[in-house]
């Protein structure tokens, strides 16, 4: 079974607190958050006319609330600036590309007498430019820096997750030597948008939170080229105002996201079918201002229901898995361990006999909905001595017929090896009868030979029958061997000294042990004359058999013939299925099952008794003791990518009713822009 419950909650975001024995979470040598802002130059020829400054290159990144960038002064040309941008750092704190969160980022150019020239909000997500490391905005008109004149570029991030410093100890390279700029520092600006100052990390310290892109030569010498998305289902990159360099070119990769095909791409207003095929178009010898535009469309979609049959193995991937027209889908079949098969695969009602030898069936080149369900067989019942053990205590030499009686449960045994005691492992000194009787019927018997001969199972040497004889459910027998304890000196446990283990076979299945002696010399009979005390402390385990134990029901359907289900109305044989509703409430058989529910009852939906604690990150759950699955608890922040928690470290079963435990869980996860999502799955 692989049947999933999904619940959806909010949890918690928490930020570390700032360093102490520094300015507003300065440490030593770098800045305590990496808060990212970027300038985009033009460079004055077409192979530089949308080169960046420099890209994130490795550096000190910490956290913090301050607009951060860098003082510089310009070369002996003017630089022409017509975008800012902010660098998009990963909320995972790793890595860059993920979209700005929050409200996104302020970017700024001040001169050295703090007065503001030019300014941008790049927006949160990913709908702006990204290149390299950093999102774009243009400006509305753009902006000239002057030769040989020092400036400040800060960004500031609202507190939101990219709102962090990084911080070089060595100023890159490309910054001095292309642009000619000189007299590099960190700037910095407490708690607001703002012109910073930051003498105590003068020289060699440069914060990556500033980068410009611009021209060394007037922008008139450049095209615009506005790329976007019409509704939704894709995206195109570049996008927004793209700058290219007369007679220069410019390619765009048009990407659909899942489930989605591109419809058309509409370059100056013209649909072309090349580059809806290709996925990318690419502008050659630009002379004028262009647009492109991409559109998208839902692709057909059908839905693969997939699910298991009783107990004893998965299907992967399970439920309603939806399935683009034209794709392929692939399910794995899987038995549980300890001796499971796979008994059918039935896609849409009929079987397949290979899906059952391979494990797999894959659905190609999809057109329509289906349906796949795989059963399992379990593995035969695992053959088992009554007896384990012969207990400890005293032993006897007398003549007689000594052995066991006992009643059998609700099922057959099928007896295969009868055995006698082997006191000290050593062998037996003369061969023994040992037989099984019924209302004084001999049933079956055997000799276990002398010696070592016999097969020795923990305290019981034992010979095999030459075909298996069946005890009925629910009817009482005697076990018993014949010794002659004079002649033949194989001593014998002595009834009542001590407590044998008979737990091979499980209570229910065998009962109502007790000891049983035939007084009389000289034959091999039913031994009659019983010890007054019944119970196992009685027990003469002298004679032993093996056989299989009565098989155990499969979890669920000992479940579902629960008889509290059954009142006040008994549930039909249809009703009792795995994939049946009968209380109507949408939720299977199967995934009650899993979780404790109560199949009869709509009100018994939600196995969530505690929903997640804001502050501690744990949330309870129900599920059935004896289900014999394995749960997994998956997080998400979007409902698209799924990470599974580490167990069992975290989670606790709080406490158990009616079979039913209650357990409770701290995910690890931790939420992106205030969402996190967490669903439950029983395999």
């Amino acid at each position: 079974m692989n049947k999933t419950m999904y619940t959806t909650m909010n949890t918690r975001h928490s930020s570390s607190p700032p360093r102490s024995g520094w300015p507003r979470g300065l440490a030593a040598g770098a800045c305590n958050a990496l808060l990212f802002a970027a300038l985009w130059l033009l460079a004055p020829s077409s192979a530089r006319a949308q080169q960046p400054l420099f890209t994130a290159p490795a550096g000190v990144i910490q956290s913090g609330n301050y607009a951060t960038g860098m003082e510089f002064t310009t070369g002996s040309n003017p630089i022409y600036v017509t975008q800012l941008g902010y660098v998009d750092w990963n909320s995972s704190g790793s890595g860059f590309g993920d979209g700005l969160a929050g409200a996104g980022a302020q970017v700024g150019i001040w001169d050295m007498s703090g007065t503001l020239l030019a300014s941008v909000t790049v927006p949160a997500g990913t709908a702006t430019t990204q290149i390299g490391s950093y999102r774009y905005a243009a400006l509305s008109s753009v902006l000239t820096l002057a030769p040989n004149t020092t400036y400040q570029i800060l960004g500031y991030g609202w507190g939101s997750p990219e709102n962090k410093w990084l911080i070089w100890q060595v100023a890159p390279s490309t910054v001095a030597s292309y642009f000619g700029l000189s007299n590099l520092k960190t700037a910095l600006h407490i708690g607001s948008f703002g012109n910073g100052n930051a003498t105590w990390m003068t020289g060699n310290y440069t914060c990556g939170t500033a980068n410009f892109i611009g021209s060394l030569t007037d922008p008139s010498a450049f095209h615009h080229i506005t790329a976007s998305v019409s509704g939704s289902g894709g995206t195109i990159n570049p996008n927004g105002d793209v700058l290219v360099a007369n007679g220069g070119s410019q390619t765009f990769m048009i990407a659909p996201t899942a489930h989605f095909a591109i419809y058309q791409v509409l370059v100056d207003g013209t649909n072309n079918p090349g580059a809806v095929t290709a996925g990318s178009y690419t502008f050659n010898g630009v002379t004028g201002d262009h647009t492109i535009v991409a559109s998208f469309s839902a692709l057909p979609t059908h839905t693969i229901t997939a699910s298991v049959s009783g107990a004893g193995g998965t299907i992967s991937p399970s439920g309603a898995v939806g399935v683009d027209d034209g794709a392929d889908q692939t399910f794995s079949i899987t038995a549980s361990p300890g001796g499971y098969t796979i008994a059918d695969v039935v896609v849409d009602e009929v079987s397949q006999p290979e899906a059952v030898s391979t494990g797999t069936y894959t659905f190609s080149a999809n057109s329509a909905d289906h349906t796949i369900t795989a059963s399992f067989t379990a593995p035969p019942p695992h053959p088992q001595p009554m007896l384990i053990s012969r207990g400890t205590g005293g032993w006897r030499t007398d003549t007689f017929t000594i052995g066991t009686t006992f009643t059998t449960g609700s099922d057959p045994v099928d007896v295969t090896k009868l055995g006698y005691v082997d006191r000290n492992h050593d062998g037996l000194l003369a061969s023994h009868e040992v037989g099984i009787w019924q209302g004084g019927t001999l049933v079956v018997s055997a000799t276990v030979p002398a010696e070592t001969v016999g097969e020795l199972i923990g305290d019981f040497r034992y010979v095999t029958l030459s075909a298996a004889v069946t005890l009925a459910a629910n009817t009482t027998y005697t076990v018993g061997a014949y010794t002659e304890g004079d002649a033949w000196p194989d001593t014998l446990p002595n009834p009542g000294f001590g407590v044998p283990d008979f737990s091979g076979f499980t209570v229910g299945q065998i009962g109502e042990l007790r000891g049983a002696c035939w007084s009389q010399t000289g034959s091999f009979a039913q031994p009659t004359n019983h010890w007054s005390n019944s119970g196992p402390g009685n027990v003469a385990p002298a004679a032993n058999l093996f056989g299989t134990a009565a098989p155990v029901a499969d979890p669920f359907t000992a479940w579902i013939n629960n008889p509290a289900f059954n009142t006040p109305t008994a549930l039909t044989p249809e009703q009792k299925l795995s994939t049946a509703d009968p209380d109507g409430d949408g939720m299977t058989n199967q995934q009650e099952f899993a979780f404790g529910l109560d199949p009869t009852k709509g009100t018994s939906v939600n196995p969530i008794t505690a929903p997640l604690d804001m502050a501690t990150g744990k949330f309870r759950y129900t599920r059935l003791a004896a289900s014999g699955l394995a749960y997994h608890v998956f997080t998400s922040t979007d409902l698209q990518t799924w990470a599974e928690e580490v167990y069992p470290a975290n989670e606790t079963v709080t406490g158990t009713v009616d079979g039913v435990e209650t357990v409770e869980v701290t995910v690890a996860a931790t939420p992106v822009g205030g969402k996190l999502f967490v669903r439950v799955a029983a395999q």
